[in-house]
């Protein structure tokens, strides 16, 4: 038996084991529950479920492992099963995915509608502002890492997802910088994304923004943008534990069977001054706004300094953790106490895997309705 067979099978013994320990706790722990309620219950409670409400709401309260049993059955689940909570996809050599890229609900198409009338609906109002517009459109982990994806495939609409949204983003002219295009061309999958985490590696940050800046410089080049050289140094590395990690509660019982931790390298970007700054001494306006998402927001991925970095020139990171998109985009067209005379691009980073989400009740709030959204997708329904 070689090295990978052994690891499952001794987790799948310790877990077996373990029950003769968790069945002896419990029945002791039962002994003590109150049974009067049961054996005076009329037979219409067993019906309605009054008892098992009980039984749950005393097991909660009074059963001293109940920790224990939640670790427990997480455990059988991961090592015997391979799967997680809801909302966790287990792929192959224990890379982790979030469920959110493999299915999609009922109402998916139609939010992917709206979705896509408003960043046409954005650009324009960006325009209106003289501002331009670049879309950075982030690939979902299981597209990057589709070789670890083990018997599990996306759904027909997430798969034709990305390349389709290249497409009809096109045809409304916004510009778009292919997340996607960039990470493959470099190769080294594996090194795009965290394993236990959502989100992608520093490395794929940097990838996304080379491209990005690329596309900056070919399509807008004529705007001489200030230009400012900046530095990116790795400062350290160290465990980072994912987001993923959550959907797998084995601490503290089974702590042992948790995946490896992933290790982050910790990236810090900063300006590099020169003869002209030491001699004025005012730092320019910021000319480029950078709104997205945790992709961007978050400092770990250093998805800002990346794009500073590639474009040598500075960036305001409006985005916004835990928000999706369109908050953060609504959010800048409606701040008042920004000084948007100064910014003349806006970087507007966009996960691919956001675009099947519902903001029904973000465009609700708008004072301009999304118009044309059935004729403006029309192309994208002929292709489903």
């Amino acid at each position: 038996m070689n090295n990978n067979c052994k690891k499952p099978l001794l987790d799948q013994l310790y877990c077996v084991s373990f029950a003769a320990l968790i069945s002896g706790f419990s029945v002791g722990s039962l002994m003590d529950f109150k049974t009067d309620a049961i054996n005076e219950a009329q037979f219409e409670e067993l019906i309605t479920g009054q008892i098992t409400v009980a039984l749950e709401d005393d097991y909660d309260d009074h059963f001293p492992l109940k920790s224990l049993g939640v670790n427990f059955w997480s455990a059988i689940d991961y090592t015997v099963f391979s799967e997680g909570r809801p909302g966790l996809v287990i792929g192959e050599d224990g890379w982790l995915f979030s469920s959110e890229e493999f299915t999609a609900t009922a109402g998916a198409e139609q939010s992917l509608q709206q979705n896509l009338a408003f960043v046409g609906w954005a650009k324009q109002a960006l325009a209106r502002q003289q501002i331009a517009l670049v879309v950075s459109l982030v690939p979902t982990k299981a597209r990057v890492l589709a070789s670890k994806l083990a018997e599990r495939k996306p759904s027909l609409l997430q798969r034709s997802l990305y390349p389709q949204l290249l497409e009809t983003l096109d045809q409304q002219g916004i510009v778009v910088a292919d997340g996607l295009q960039a990470m493959a061309s470099h190769g080294q999958a594996e090194l795009q994304f965290l394993r236990n985490d959502t989100h992608w590696t520093p490395m794929g940050a940097e990838q996304v923004a080379v491209n990005t800046a690329a596309m900056v410089e070919r399509e807008f080049g004529a705007m001489h943008l200030h230009r400012q050289p900046f530095i990116t140094e790795i400062s350290a590395a160290k465990n980072h534990q994912g987001d993923l990690l959550n959907f797998l509660p084995l601490t503290p019982w089974f702590e042992g069977l948790m995946p490896q931790p992933d290790m982050l390298s910790i990236t810090t970007t900063y300006a590099q001054s020169t003869a002209a700054d030491d001699l004025f001494g005012d730092a320019p306006n910021v000319e480029i706004a950078l709104v997205g998402t945790s992709y961007s927001a978050n400092p770990k991925w250093n998805y800002a300094g990346a794009l500073k970095q590639a474009l040598s020139m500075d960036v305001e990171n409006l985005s916004m953790e835990g928000e999706g998109p369109m908050v953060p985009m609504l959010e800048f067209l409606n701040t008042e106490n920004l000084d948007k005379d100064a910014i003349k691009l806006v970087i507007w980073e966009i996960p691919e895997r956001y675009m099947l989400f519902d903001y029904s009740p973000l465009y609700a709030s708008l004072l301009e309705p999304l118009d044309d959204t059935d004729k403006r997708l029309a192309s994208f329904n002929r292709k489903q």
